[in-house]
């Protein structure tokens, strides 16, 4: 595989997402009015992922990531009301990684989470240019500082050059240590590694803290479990329509997921989780958008 120019990440980005101010927790180097690598989104299918070390994380607390952020690097406002994109997906994980061949072809990281996904999305309004923050919706993942994070972002082949491309910004966090590395979007293979990561921002809901705050009380017993069930208690000031309950575990990853509806204000349910291996997981909380992370030990 040829090497690909060493900033820049050309792919198309696809949502139906305005600019949004800026998120709660930022990781990032850029500086407004500097001179900064930028990734720009074009027409092939490719994907992207950069690594980040506990250290990037220090200032983010644990908990459940409700929002992930990507800031806009084009310089002149660009008007994206006929700007429509496909397959954006964007996953999350943790590796013990800490970087890519720097002069080489290297492998892509595996097992990573799923958190969005778009077949066909667009973007409206007029972007304001360098810095704007672009959001989207994040499912069942918990961030914690136990090992390198890792995140992905990439999208299908576009039919035709959509009008309204842009970059995303990449900060230079360790060079001359490759910490991204780019690929086409289904290869396993990826061209040499560049020390540029995305500048990245994150809403959360810390562990164990409502971020709505209708949930009212909650109670996993018992904890920790020594035959593999546990009771999830649920108390709410307004009825709840849909609940789910997702288990990860220290990757991020889910390994067992629970819905129900028409919940209303108290919920009481025995989980059956005998099929999983011992061990510490995060037991994820989602009713009707509010999330509620607890740690669930199973002996």
């Amino acid at each position: 595989m040829k090497k690909m120019f060493l900033v820049i990440f050309t792919i198309f980005i696809v949502a139906n997402i305005a600019c949004a101010q800026a998120p709660s927790y930022i990781i990032s180097n850029w500086v407004k009015g500097a001179s900064t690598a930028q990734f720009t989104f074009s027409s092939w299918s490719q994907r992207i992922q950069s690594i980040y070390y506990p250290s990037d994380l220090k200032a983010i607390p644990d908990g459940a990531v409700k929002y992930i952020y990507f800031r806009m690097g084009r310089s002149n406002p660009v008007l994206l009301d006929t700007c429509s994109y496909h397959n954006l997906e964007i996953r999350l994980g943790y590796t013990t990684k800490t970087q890519f061949n720097l002069t080489a072809e290297d492998s892509l990281i595996t097992g990573l989470t799923p958190v969005y996904f778009a077949s066909t999305r667009f973007f409206s309004g007029l972007l304001s240019g360098m810095g704007t923050w672009l959001k989207f919706p994040v499912s069942d993942f918990i961030l914690d500082h136990k090992s390198n994070l890792v995140i992905e972002i990439s999208n299908g082949i576009e039919p035709t050059q959509n009008n309204g491309k842009f970059d995303l910004i990449a900060s230079n966090k360790t060079n001359p240590i490759a910490r991204s590395i780019i690929a086409p979007k289904d290869s396993a293979i990826g061209s040499a590694g560049i020390s540029n990561v995305l500048d990245v921002g994150f809403d959360i809901n810390p562990t164990g803290v409502a971020g709505i705050n209708n949930i009212q009380a909650m109670g996993l017993f018992p904890n920790p479990s020594t035959d593999g069930y546990f009771v999830l208690s649920l108390e709410s000031g307004k009825a709840i329509k849909t609940l789910s309950v997702a288990i990860m575990d220290v990757t991020g990853r889910t390994v067992l997921r629970k819905e129900y509806a028409s919940v209303g204000t108290e919920f009481g349910q025995e989980i059956d989780a005998r099929q999983l291996p011992k061990g510490c997981y995060m037991v994820l909380i989602n009713a009707d958008g509010e999330k509620i992370t607890r740690k669930l030990l199973l002996q």
